[in-house]
C-alpha cells in the first residue's frame, strides 16, 4: 500500500524540480518575462494529481523486479506512453548490455528561448536486491522518482519554460549505471548542459515497527544483516531527535548557496521540515 507521507515526500520532490529549472536557473531573465514564468510554475504547483503518483509507482512496484530485460521493457513502455499522454516528445534510446537490448526512455519540452541550453531531469528504471529471487518492488528506490519524474514533465509542459528540459528514465542504474554510460557517450559535443537534478529515492516510509523483521531476513548474509540493523536503530535515533517527516537538503562546500535556497523555497512554499548539511562528504 502506498502510504500517504511517501506521496507527500514525492510532492516535495516535484515540487523542487519545478523550482530549480524556473526560478533558480532563470535568474538572468528578463525580470517580467521570469516573474510570469514562476507564476505559471506556482500556478502548476496546485495541479499536481497525486493519483497520477500512486499509479505510477503501483504499476511498477507491481513488476517484482524492475532487473529482468522484459519487465524493465514494461517499465519502459508505461513511461514511454505517460510522457505520450503529456503532450511531450518522446524517444526510446536502445543500448546492448551483456547480450540484451536494453532502453533509456528520453522525453523533451522545447524552452521559449532559442539557445543551446539543456536542464536534465533523471530517475532509473531498475530495481535490485541482493538476494536471487527475492522481491524487489523498488516503491522507494526509483518508483517514487519515476513518478515525480513524469508529474513533473505533464505540469511543466502546461506551465512552459525557458530552456530545453531532458526527462530520462535510465535502465541498468543498479548494475554498474549503465543507461545513464550510454547515454553521455552519446551526447553531442555541442550541447550545452546547464543544471541536472537527479530524482533518486524520493519517498520512503520508516514501517511503524521499532525493528523490522524482514529487513534482516531478506537479506542474503550476516553483513547486510549487521548494516540492516545499524541503520533501523540509527534511523529511529534520527527519528526521535529530528521529529517525523523529515526532508535533508545537502551538498558540498561550493553548493552551499543552492543548499540555502531550497532550504528556503521549500520552508517558504510547505510545511515540510527540513535539516540542511554542508560538506566535502556531502552530495
Amino acid at each position: 500500500m502506498i502510504r500517504n507521507k511517501a506521496i507527500y515526500f514525492i510532492y516535495a520532490a516535484v515540487f523542487l524540480s519545478i523550482l530549480l529549472v524556473d526560478t533558480v536557473f532563470c535568474l538572468d531573465r528578463e525580470p517580467d518575462t521570469s516573474a510570469t514564468m514562476r507564476n505559471n510554475v506556482e500556478a502548476q504547483l496546485k495541479n499536481i494529481r497525486l493519483q497520477n503518483l500512486m499509479e505510477t509507482i503501483s504499476y511498477l512496484s507491481s513488476l517484482h523486479d524492475r532487473i529482468t530485460n522484459k519487465n524493465v521493457w514494461d517499465a519502459a513502455h508505461f513511461i514511454e506512453n505517460r510522457f505520450g499522454q503529456y503532450g511531450l516528445t518522446t524517444v526510446v534510446q536502445t543500448y546492448e548490455h551483456k547480450d540484451e537490448i536494453w532502453p533509456n526512455v528520453i522525453a523533451e519540452i522545447n524552452g521559449i528561448s532559442a539557445n543551446n541550453q539543456y536542464i536534465l531531469i533523471l530517475a532509473h528504471i531498475d530495481s535490485i536486491t541482493r538476494s536471487a529471487g527475492t522481491p524487489a518492488p523498488g516503491a522507494d528506490d526509483d518508483a517514487s522518482g519515476i513518478a515525480a519524474l513524469l508529474e513533473t514533465a505533464r505540469m511543466l509542459k502546461a506551465a512552459g519554460v525557458h530552456s530545453n528540459i531532458y526527462f530520462i528514465a535510465f535502465s541498468n542504474e543498479e548494475t554498474g549505471l549503465q543507461g545513464s554510460k550510454y547515454y553521455v557517450q552519446q551526447l553531442k559535443p555541442d550541447m550545452n548542459i546547464i543544471g541536472v537534478i537527479n530524482l533518486d529515492v524520493l519517498g520512503y516510509n520508516k514501517p511503524d515497527e521499532l525493528f523490522y523483521a524482514d529487513a534482516l531476513t531478506c537479506q542474503s548474509n550476516i553483513k547486510y544483516k549487521l548494516k540492516a540493523a545499524y541503520l533501523m536503530i540509527k534511523n529511529d535515533l534520527l527519528g526521535w531527535w529530528y521529529g517525523r517527516d523529515v526532508v535533508k537538503i545537502e551538498g558540498k562546500q561550493a553548493n552551499k548557496n543552492l543548499v540555502f535556497k531550497i532550504d528556503s523555497l521549500l520552508r517558504s512554499y510547505t510545511d515540510i521540515k527540513t535539516k540542511t548539511m554542508v560538506g566535502e562528504h556531502c552530495g
